[in-house]
């Protein structure tokens, strides 16, 4: 009997928590500490955790499109408020800039508005249900629920944030709101991609991707925030370096170990250990790494690039005063290899040779 009873409390135990963890699952707007945080929970303090978390958190429902209204960006009202500032049609500016006939000290004060009409006039291009939301600390363009853009701008603030402190001392973006893009449908997601590549160049698979024209803006494919928050991560850390002409070895190897201090992601760490990269590299690739080319092939190569970077980023930053340094005067066209030289006394070439070897 005793047996049945203690049977019976486990069987209502884990249909609870069960129903509990569902609606932490279910919910796209929480973070990856958040499901963790609030699983542990559920697990750790028995019927009441699941209960809390049943009265709390109500079986996720997609909201009315109607909700977030007093923060929708549209073109007509984008046009509305420019010409009540400026006393000038939008039209006419865009019409005077295709015709290089511009004020630049004047386009500075336009900017904030050509950027968000840019966004909301994309939204009206990809597609109907598309709206685009301007928050705290990001523009939001997505056909998601308004909960969700709020989300990922709570997301966005609160990694900027935290990587700006983390990455103190490197020259840092630092100039209106982030844009970010968010597709649901693949398809969708690298059919806008490919007007910022080569027709006949093969996409490499992603999860998301920072470009800096026509204006600096991330795009990201899914629509669960547990799913995204490393990515945003990762391309938000380009964005904060994309004022300085880094080598590509150095921007990737920065966004990864950031990605990896702060959403606890590495994609390659379990898999590519030193002595693996001994055996892979040789001359000519190790020029494709340093050249940047290497990182834009599938495959291995993309794959042990994206790695070495990271590894070099871990030793150089280990004095972080130097390695900041380094990176402010690092530039695209010589790999790094000068500042390498007056900053850190090294061979750059001559090092990652010899770091690939002995390890």
């Amino acid at each position: 009997m005793l047996y049945l009873a203690v049977a019976l409390i486990v069987l209502i135990w884990l249909v609870f928590n069960s129903i509990a963890l569902g609606r932490i699952k279910n919910n796209i707007n929480l973070t990856v500490n958040q499901i963790k945080n609030y699983s542990l929970f559920v697990w750790g303090v028995p019927f009441l955790g699941a209960i809390f978390i049943i009265g709390h958190m109500p079986a996720y429902e997609p909201e009315e499109k109607g909700n977030g209204e007093n923060f929708l960006l549209t073109t007509t009202n984008l046009e509305e408020q420019f010409s009540n500032e400026f006393g000038v049609s939008f039209s006419e500016v865009v019409t005077a800039s295709e015709s290089n006939n511009i004020d630049l000290e004047k386009y500075k004060h336009y900017f904030p508005y050509w950027f968000r009409h840019w966004i909301a006039s994309l939204g009206d291009k990809v597609g109907a249900d598309f709206s685009a939301y301007e928050l705290t600390h990001s523009v939001v363009l997505s056909r998601s629920p308004f909960s969700f853009a709020k989300a990922v701008d709570t997301a966005v603030g609160y990694n900027l944030n935290r990587m700006r402190q983390l990455l103190a001392g490197i020259n840092c973006f630092n100039e209106d709101k982030c844009a970010v893009f968010i597709f649901d449908d693949e398809e969708l997601y690298y059919s806008y991609l490919g007007q910022f590549y080569d027709e006949e160049g093969e996409f490499s698979q992603s999860s998301g991707v920072f470009i800096s024209l026509p204006f600096k803006h991330l795009v990201v494919k899914s629509v669960v925030l547990s799913e995204i928050e490393h990515v945003l991560v990762h391309e938000l850390t380009h964005l904060l370096l994309s004022d300085n002409d880094l080598p590509v070895w150095i921007d990737e190897g920065i966004a990864m170990s950031v990605e990896s201090r702060l959403a606890g992601y590495n994609v390659y760490q379990k898999n590519l250990n030193m002595e693996k990269h001994s055996v892979f590299w040789e001359q000519d690739r190790l020029e494709s790494f340093f050249s940047g080319a290497g990182f834009k092939e599938a495959g291995d190569l993309s794959e042990y690039s994206y790695d070495l970077a990271m590894k070099l980023v871990s030793v150089f930053s280990s004095d972080w005063s130097r390695f900041a340094q380094f990176v402010n005067q690092a530039t695209r066209e010589d790999a790094g290899q000068k500042a390498a030289e007056e900053i850190l006394g090294i061979d750059l070439r001559e090092f990652v040779m010899h770091f690939i070897a002995d390890d």
